[in-house]
């Protein structure tokens, strides 16, 4: 009796204690399951957004695994002689994987087949193993492995797995067309309807990376045959429409996402249906059709990134083909608000910003046309004032009209019309402060002002401040004031705010220290923007040349003119492919503003027209003078040609050899010692890193210096003439005669072979000629 009753105690010993280790093992794999589902959810939803799946998909079940990791580790750790060591073990290496920490699924997938060779779970390990090895790009090992398991007696469903996975293995290293195949023999061989239908579509997949549109949307329809259920079937079908919609068979790529739309099991899905028939019909350029399901999909799915998305390609419509700029920056602001989250968002806050600005520039545009088209008279800038500006009187113009007047972009002499009102507007406002009119005030720190201000400061306010030396920080009270003020004097607001904006729009382009130039200067620096806005923003070329080519008309200047034509040049190269005549508008440029950089990048870039090089034709200009001065003695006429090479062709490298020689024949032949030494000074300031201005500045500092040594009562063109480049022998002149030939002795064939070596550098009459 006590035996049976010591028997009964250590079964139930037994019996609860592997119950324990079991319901331990059984929590952990609920875990697991549980961890897996949240996985495949996130898994569909960046099917959805058309992102690729090969992102972390672990982050919001990473929570779920690591309680399956701790809860496995404790059969090790309590249970270590258990039967479910194996199964634990199995468990932590996919736990482990879906965690992306690879070194350690690695460690436990190998502790298991090595210390478990009889184990059930060790050819699956060894496919996890495999899976594994992918992913620490160990590709030897992992294909090792696959081809060991297909070699092997193992199951056939095994070995079908092991060979998707081969396949998997060169996708996972961009080698698709391997992988094609291998995925091909996974299809062909399978028996197993899902390993085939997965090999299907991960051949669809491959061929979509390829291109091959036709044969992606083959083998999604192949893998729709053999689905496993109702959901794969719809990931294939989506997939084959959006490869249709990629080969422009847009009205196949329709009908297959509309029979999508009507499939109930996929309800949440329907959104992104809706969105790819909208973009289809875009994409045919059937834009009434493609606006009404966009807005379908906004009203039907409010919130979710597809309506963002909507929101975003409607502003694309109206930008793009319809020129409504003010709708498209409507639907831009949408975007943004509808979903932040969205992957159109970032894009949609950029192309409303540049709306914005190229509405300004517009305005401006008109605002700066209106004035130039009346003459910038006094009508033209106070007809909107609610005041009789004749009955003023008149007042002399202080230092804040005239600022008022530039930032407003008021004519000073409008502002006489109404000085009284001014005065009496700045005495107002500004009660507390204008009898320290004139008088320093600690200005406070901008840091400072920048945290603590809750409203912006437009240029005017700045202005005013600086006038009347009042800190920025005591305007912050004055700001409705302010506000107050301008609408008060500046009746039409809304119009006037177009300038105010300008200069917000402006910050970005220029410094905000520039002084303002004419109504036409402001026009055309706006109508540079706004060209380079439809050119770099917008992608439109056509707009973007037509504001250039106003800029031609307009500058009388000339000063835009080089930029413009070479910016003409680059769109009808880049944009219109049309090297032709690219080329005939660069030829232009280089011809009107030879010396101009635009004119010099035009030279790099000019394909198709032959051109001398204008350096050659510098040095046959300098060779003719040299031949005036040491053959003809004709010294006028050298020193006229050396002076036109300098001032015509000053970038050139024979400009600050033109001085010297210019300086030399007023020196030695002249003996114009006065005019040699402002030619020498000419070389030193303008050519400082040439050969030439430091083989000359020693003599010229000797003369400075002797100068300033000299007596100051003395007549400077005396001083001159006393000291300038003396003898050898003068304790002065002290020039080491291996930098500098003596000017005194030296005769014209010194002269000659002293400008000959310094030529033979860079000579320009070699065989090829150099290009700018």
């Amino acid at each position: 009796m006590r035996n049976l009753l010591i028997k009964i105690l250590i079964l139930s010993t037994c019996l609860t204690t592997g119950c324990a280790y079991y319901n331990t093992l059984f929590n952990a794999k609920k875990f697991f399951k549980e961890a897996e589902k949240e996985r495949e959810k996130r898994l569909e939803n960046i099917k959805k957004q058309g992102q690729s799946t090969t992102q972390s998909t672990s982050r919001t079940s990473s929570t779920k695994y690591d309680d399956a990791i701790k809860t496995a580790s404790k059969v090790l750790e309590i249970y270590p002689k258990s039967k479910y060591v194996d199964d634990a073990l199995f468990l932590l290496g996919k736990c482990f994987y879906r965690k992306e920490e690879y070194p350690k699924a690695k460690r436990k997938f190998l502790e298991l087949i090595e210390n478990f060779p009889n184990s059930n779970f060790v050819t699956e390990s060894k496919l996890w193993l495999g899976k594994t090895n992918i992913e620490l790009r160990e590709y030897e090992t992992a294909e090792k492995n696959f081809h060991n398991i297909l070699n092997s007696k193992a199951k056939n469903e095994i070995r079908d797995e092991a060979q998707l996975l081969l396949g998997g293995l060169f996708k996972h290293k961009g080698d698709y067309v391997t992988a094609i195949s291998e995925y091909e023999i996974a299809a062909n061989r399978a028996k197993d309807k899902s390993i085939r239908a997965n090999a299907y579509f991960e051949m669809g997949e491959c061929y979509y990376q390829l291109k091959s549109f036709a044969k992606a949307v083959e083998s999604f329809k192949f893998a729709r045959k053999y689905s496993p259920d109702a959901k794969f079937e719809f990931n294939s079908m989506f997939r084959a429409g959006l490869a249709l919609k990629d080969m422009e068979k847009y009205d196949e790529a329709i009908k297959i996402f509309t029979n999508l739309l009507g499939d109930a099991v996929n309800e949440e899905s329907w959104p992104s249906c809706r969105l790819e028939i909208a973009h289809c019909n875009r994409l045919k350029a059937e834009f009434d059709n493609a606006i009404g399901w966009y807005l379908d999909i906004i009203d039907q799915h409010p919130k979710t990134e597809e309506a963002a998305i909507a929101y975003f390609y409607l502003g694309n419509i109206y930008q793009q083909h319809k020129a409504e700029y003010e709708f498209a920056k409507e639907y831009y602001d949408k975007a943004i608000k509808e979903n932040p989250r969205a992957i159109t968002t970032e894009e949609a806050r950029k192309k409303s910003t540049s709306i914005q600005q190229m509405l300004t520039f517009r305005k401006n545009i008109e605002a700066q046309q209106k004035k130039i088209a009346k003459g910038d008279s006094v009508a033209a800038v106070v007809e909107d004032l609610d005041f009789d500006a004749n009955e003023l009187p008149k007042f002399d113009l202080t230092e804040l009209d005239t600022l008022v007047a530039k930032t407003l972009e008021i004519p000073l002499d409008s502002l006489m019309a109404y000085q009284d009102t001014l005065l009496q507007l700045y005495e107002k406002y500004y009660a507390k402060h204008y009898d320290k009119f004139g008088e320093k005030i600690q200005k406070s720190d901008e840091t400072t002002l920048r945290n603590r201000r809750d409203f912006e400061f437009i240029l005017l306010d700045t202005l005013v401040a600086q006038s009347l030396d009042i800190p920025l920080i005591d305007l912050e009270v004055q700001a409705d004031s302010l506000h107050k003020l301008y609408d008060k004097y500046y009746t039409n607001y809304e119009k006037n705010k177009i300038i105010y904006d300008q200069f917000y729009q402006q910050s970005n382009f220029i410094n905000k220290n520039e002084v303002l130039g004419t109504s036409l200067d402001e026009l055309i620096k706006s109508k540079f923007s706004l060209a380079e806005i439809y050119l770099f923003e917008f992608n439109q070329p056509d707009s973007a040349l037509k504001e250039y080519i106003d800029i031609l008309e307009m500058d009388t200047s000339r000063k835009a003119i080089p930029k413009t034509l070479f910016t003409i040049g680059y769109i009808c190269e880049t944009f219109k492919k049309d090297s032709l005549l690219a080329d005939s508008v660069y030829h232009r440029l280089i011809l009107d503003y030879p010396d101009d950089p635009f004119a010099q990048n035009a030279r790099k870039k000019i394909r198709t027209i032959k051109l001398t090089d204008p350096e050659e034709t510098i040095a046959k200009q300098f060779r003719e003078a040299e031949k005036a001065y040491l053959e003809k003695q004709q010294y006028e006429d050298a020193i006229t040609s050396f002076e036109s090479i300098y001032k015509n062709s000053p970038t050139s490298e024979y400009a600050p050899k033109a001085l010297l020689a210019m300086g030399w024949i007023y020196e030695n032949n002249f003996q114009q010692n006065n005019k040699a030494f402002e030619v020498y000074e000419d070389l030193i300031t303008n050519y400082p890193a040439s050969v030439y201005a430091k083989k000359i500045k020693p003599k010229v500092d000797e003369v400075i210096k002797a100068r300033t040594s000299s007596d100051t009562t003395k007549d400077i063109a005396t001083i001159k003439d006393q000291h300038l480049f003396l003898n050898k022998e003068t304790k002065i002149a002290s020039v080491d005669s291996t930098q500098l030939v003596d000017f005194s002795t030296t005769d014209s064939v010194k002269y000659h072979q002293m400008l000959r070596r310094e030529m033979e550098k860079n000579d320009p009459r070699r065989s090829t000629p150099r290009r700018w």
